[in-house]
């Protein structure tokens, strides 16, 4: 994701420092089900129950994401650990459950587009969070009252274009979550609800219930600042209208303050995950 601002990257580096390590067992689909609140706090990914390598996973988030290292060098870390831990795509991780043995690229723990999507997914939420959260600032509103929706980077298969009935283009998807298009452009007011709806995963399968970008895995959409002249002359608000802020944070809305979030109350919030993945245990 390429940002046209400079980013608070303390904050960045802090908010994946904050996500809360689940190991879990369980696939992709059965994750989707849990509470949107306690998949924001959490780091987890499908299939991953080594709680060690998931920490080794978010160090390398942050080398990353700082710049310490490229995509390559991650990727060979986190391969080099798992080599090193015996992790075996047909089993896991040895001294835990058993998984099902991994029968696509993306379910094998070791494989380069698996480890690329989990730390591209991970290093692009903690740094739009940085980015959204600067443009809620009260100048920042002002000049750049609306982001506008649009493509980031090349895809080689672009939603919209498989044929499916369940995969519509993004303008359509946008439409279909309540926004308007202007000039056929994505754009609406940073407090517009339609920011959500679009990783809404009760309405779409592979929504990811993100407050920030990416609202699905593996897109090449994401938002940008619009100034003022444009969305005036666009129609999407008004000549004198103020947008209010809207808080972005990788803790979503469950705490008033997340900068003052106590340690109860965070390891209340993993003991809701941990009982969620127990419950998803019991009734596969």
């Amino acid at each position: 994701m390429n940002f046209n601002v400079p980013l608070p990257w303390n904050a960045v580096l802090k908010s994946i420092a904050s996500l809360q390590q689940m190991p879990t067992s369980e696939g992709s689909a059965a994750l989707s089900t849990l509470p949107a609140d306690i998949r924001k706090l959490s780091l987890f990914s499908a299939r991953t129950n080594s709680a060690s390598y998931l920490e080794h996973v978010r160090a390398t988030v942050q080398d990353y994401t700082d710049g310490k290292i490229n995509m390559a060098t991650a990727v060979m870390k986190c391969q080099e650990f798992l080599r090193s831990v015996g992790y075996a795509p047909e089993t896991g991780f040895p001294g835990e459950p058993e998984v099902p043995p991994a029968k696509t690229l993306l379910q094998n723990l070791a494989s380069s587009p698996r480890i690329k999507l989990v730390i591209k997914t991970l290093a692009t939420r903690a740094q739009s969070t940085a980015y959204l959260s600067a443009g809620m600032s009260e100048n920042s509103l002002y000049a750049f009252p609306c982001w506008e929706f649009r493509r980031l980077g090349f895809r080689k298969s672009p939603r919209g274009e498989s044929g499916k009935e369940n995969d519509p283009d993004w303008q359509e998807r946008w439409v279909r979550s309540g926004g308007t298009l202007y000039d056929g452009r994505m754009i609406a007011s940073k407090d517009d609800d339609v920011w959500d709806a679009l990783s809404d995963s009760a309405v779409w399968p592979d929504g990811l219930d993100s407050d920030s970008d990416p609202v699905v895995y593996n897109t090449g959409y994401g938002r940008i600042e619009v100034p003022r002249r444009v969305c005036i002359d666009l129609g999407v608000i008004d000549e004198d209208e103020d947008v209010p802020a809207h808080d972005v944070t990788l803790l979503g809305q469950m705490f008033g303050d997340p900068d003052k979030a106590t340690l109860g109350q965070i390891t209340a919030k993993r003991q809701a995950l941990l009982d969620a993945l127990a419950s998803l245990g019991e009734a596969a």
